[in-house]
């Protein structure tokens, strides 16, 4: 086996949509450096009103597509299964693709979750926009969601988390509510991560940013909190006048109270939505995502990794990573494709030593992925803390 050294490691991008298919450009990757990424097989928004099943095409569609990158790369691309495997890509100058798993909505049993499993998912999150049977969301919007009766894990939730941990399957909190994070850190016998996230210390509260509390117990589990390049997780879309005025003026125009609170410019909450039809919904989101990147971007490589360096004095640098979210809103000035990657390399070498670098670029990832799939009695890894669960009311 081929021994680590610092391997850049997109913790999650989403493949791209081009004329309707699905792909991954990864010339851009292989020529920015990057060794690895987590790519999630995944569904997209899904209406409250869709057929039981919706979104399970798009789940087939995108894991087509990662298949089709790599039976075209040349044999420049491999889909990765365990952390050794990334290693070893790399010493052979092969780009390892990381499969994910994202929006188990569609998903009716323990059973579909395992079909995926069977074919190659390493890291599983149950959320997406909207609530689920699994697990409620960070952005649990009236018009996507489910009805439920819990809060944070539904007991099918609480199984399987018990049957991905029993897999070896890395339990990825980005996408679901603080209550769902807070039982999967608690159930869970390995370290979790939280994947693509930003931090409410840098904007307050916004849908997919976890706060100080969050950070420390997923550290103290050995888990991994990836910083995203999400531009409105850096810097306050609702301190922008013209975002303020703009989204006043369009909440206004659909029927929608004038202004709510933060979450405004980052998720539509509104109960009353949850009756609009599709295009109703479609109309205001096309409108309120041009509104809201109004001079974009404005954060930069730089604020990038204030917030890293915010995880890393918090917790420690063994768990702080970083995820592009490309392809899905993902980019910040310097870094809006693979191409760039350069840069952050470049910003995080004037805050950190080659040894943090490589931590923060995949080091912490790697880490994190061997003590999931390690024996349960096995020492937790270099720079991991012990892993112990979160007491009750922790956040």
């Amino acid at each position: 086996m081929s021994t680590d050294r610092t391997l850049i490691i997109d913790g999650h991008v989403d493949v791209l949509a081009v004329d309707g298919e699905y792909t991954f450009p990864l010339d851009a990757a292989i020529a920015g450096g990057l060794a690895a990424a987590v790519i999630p097989v995944r569904a997209g928004l899904i209406p409250r009103s869709a057929a039981p099943g919706a979104g399970a095409a798009e789940h087939e569609q995108s894991f087509a597509a990662i298949e089709r990158v790599v039976a075209g790369s040349g044999g420049r691309a491999a889909v990765a299964p365990t952390p050794d495997a990334v290693v070893d890509n790399a010493a052979d100058g092969v780009f390892s693709i990381v499969l994910g798993f994202q929006n188990a909505r569609p998903l009716a049993d323990l059973a579909a979750i395992e079909r995926w499993l069977d074919r190659g998912v390493s890291v599983f999150d149950f959320g997406f926009i909207g609530n689920n049977r699994w697990a409620t969301s960070s952005r649990p919007y009236p018009y996507a969601g489910v009805d439920v009766d819990h809060d944070g894990l539904s007991p099918a939730g609480a199984e399987a988390v018990a049957l991905l941990n029993e897999r070896r399957v890395v339990l990825d909190t980005a996408q679901v509510s603080p209550r769902a994070r807070q039982q999967i850190v608690e159930l869970s016998t390995a370290p979790v991560l939280a994947s693509h996230n930003g931090l409410r210390a840098k904007v307050g509260e916004a849908d997919r940013t976890i706060g100080d509390d969050e950070v420390r117990a997923i550290a103290e589990k050995g888990g991994v909190v990836q910083i995203v390049a999400f531009d409105g997780y850096h810097t306050p879309r609702g301190d922008h006048p013209r975002v303020v005025a703009d989204i006043r003026e369009l909440r206004e125009r659909f029927g929608l109270r004038a202004h709510v609170g933060p979450s405004d410019y980052y998720a539509l909450l509104d109960q009353e939505t949850a009756g609009w039809d599709e295009q109703t919904f479609t109309d205001y989101f096309r409108e309120y995502h041009a509104k809201v990147r109004h001079d974009w971007p404005r954060t930069d490589v730089e604020r990038l990794i204030d917030s890293v360096d915010h995880v890393a004095e918090l917790v420690g640098v063994d768990h702080v990573g970083l995820a592009s979210d490309f392809h899905h809103g993902g980019g910040v000035a310097g870094w809006l494709d693979h191409t760039q990657t350069p840069h952050v390399t470049a910003a995080l070498r004037r805050r950190y030593d080659e040894t943090d670098v490589a931590k923060i670029w995949g080091g912490n990832l790697l880490r994190l992925w061997r003590e999931v799939r390690a024996d349960r009695e096995a020492p937790v890894g270099a720079g991991a803390q012990p892993r112990r669960a979160a007491g009750p009311g922790r956040w």
